[in-house]
């Protein structure tokens, strides 16, 4: 994270803080764990729609430009043990076209000026998301200050715990383990997870 994202996100807890801090907010100074459970449903609930209407804008986007749409399918001849995973609304990642940095679900856009009813259409939706990013990551954070100040464990703790298990869980990119594709990441993370189970 570079300096300037450091300190927005500092500044950011500081204000949840503040809000749960004596003289902040008499409603998030009310707030327990469980009475944030039913926010962090609907939040979560909200970015959810809000991702499905950026693809239906995306959709829209192909249709005008003549391109095929988003394809959940694997190609044929593909095979995965992974039934869980990689179940969505998203173009198959094993498909030749398919690309992180194309779309929301990983199809190509194309290129090329848009009628300004869908531009205004993807700005709006992009601009949803974003504010709805927002609502979501506010809540855990919400929670890890309210454990905080209740004496459970820190922010910090989160953090450091949430970083511990990214790296351990990829040791392809963190250690000297070698996987030749993502399916070979699923088996691996499926096997470090059972091994955690058993410490």
């Amino acid at each position: 994270m570079d300096a300037p994202a450091q300190e927005r996100y500092a500044e950011f807890v500081a204000v949840v803080r503040r809000l749960l801090a004596p003289g902040g907010c008499p409603w998030d100074r009310e707030q327990t764990p469980a009475s944030l459970r039913q926010y962090v449903e609907e939040e979560a609930g909200e970015v959810v729609a809000a991702i499905d209407r950026l693809l239906a804008v995306e959709e829209r986007i192909r249709a005008h430009r003549g391109l095929p749409t988003s394809n959940p399918q694997p190609p044929e001849g593909f095979s995965t043990q992974h039934e869980k995973k990689g179940r969505a609304h998203a173009h198959h990642p094993a498909r030749e076209d398919f690309s992180q940095e194309a779309s929301a679900s990983g199809a190509p856009l194309g290129t090329g000026d848009l009628p300004p009813e869908l531009e205004n259409a993807r700005a709006a939706a992009l601009e949803e998301l974003r504010l709805e990013l927002g609502d979501l990551l506010l809540q855990p954070v919400l929670l890890g200050a309210l454990a905080e100040a209740i004496g459970y464990f820190s922010l910090d703790d989160i953090v450091d715990g949430i970083t511990e298990k990214l790296i351990r869980r990829h040791p392809h990119v963190f250690g000297e383990v070698e996987v030749e594709s993502a399916e070979d990441v699923l088996t691996n993370w499926e096997a470090i997870k059972r091994g955690e189970k058993h410490e």
